[in-house]
């Protein structure tokens, strides 16, 4: 989407719009900084993946996002954890889903989304990016060994997918083991893969959730 058509976009009287769907577009800073000038009250739905979004466009969708919004999805537009650092500082309270697949997203990127305040998020999907060498740091959870894809594959299945029933294994939490997303109850790890520099011989767990104290 070019900078002139998100100036028409915003330009135009979407008082009662709760759903707004820009996949598959040239959008990129200046067309965000453009569209989210307007303010977007109802909005409760928005689909900003395979865009290119650089930290500047985040950082205009963050100030400029709806109090109202329930779904946000960012799938393939090369987020990296600096971006997340602006995704955080936004106000998300009734943000119950937010997707995040194919990106460029480490450790790092999870250090900083545990940061963020997610108070009624419900689904998180975070497959097809970078595992990193230790996942246990960013979540805090008692996951162990130097890579946790065998302890997702125990937890999850094949498939990544962890309900509600597994997800306090796998989602962040405090020092002192609370949950820091108390309503999540799907958590996509899915396709995750180890960061190049990772020894990929290093990527089992002995982590046993039969065993989990």
């Amino acid at each position: 989407m070019c900078e002139f058509c998100s100036a028409e976009v915003k330009h135009g009287h979407w008082a009662n719009l709760e759903t707004l769907d820009l996949r598959c577009n040239k959008l990129h800073a200046e067309g965000m900084k453009q569209l989210f000038e307007k303010q977007w009250q109802q909005l409760q739905h928005l689909n900003l993946s395979w865009n290119l979004l650089d930290e500047a466009a985040i950082m205009h969708l963050a100030q400029g996002v709806s109090p109202r919004l329930q779904t946000l999805n960012l799938a393939g537009t090369s987020l990296t954890w600096e971006a997340m650092l602006y995704l955080v500082h936004g106000q998300w309270p009734l943000l119950q889903k937010l997707d995040l697949p194919q990106n460029h997203l480490d450790v790092e990127a999870l250090n900083v989304l545990t940061k963020g305040d997610w108070p009624v998020l419900e689904t998180l999907d975070r497959s097809d990016n970078i595992m990193g060498f230790d996942m246990m740091t960013a979540w805090g959870t008692a996951l162990t060994g130097p890579c946790c894809q065998e302890a997702i594959k125990l937890l999850a299945g094949d498939s990544g997918i962890v309900l509600k029933e597994g997800v306090n294994r796998l989602a962040p939490s405090d020092k002192l083991g609370h949950s820091l997303w108390p309503g999540l109850k799907l958590l996509n790890l899915g396709n995750n893969i180890c960061s190049d520099w990772a020894d990929q011989s290093l990527c089992m767990s002995d982590y046993d959730p039969d065993n989990d104290e």
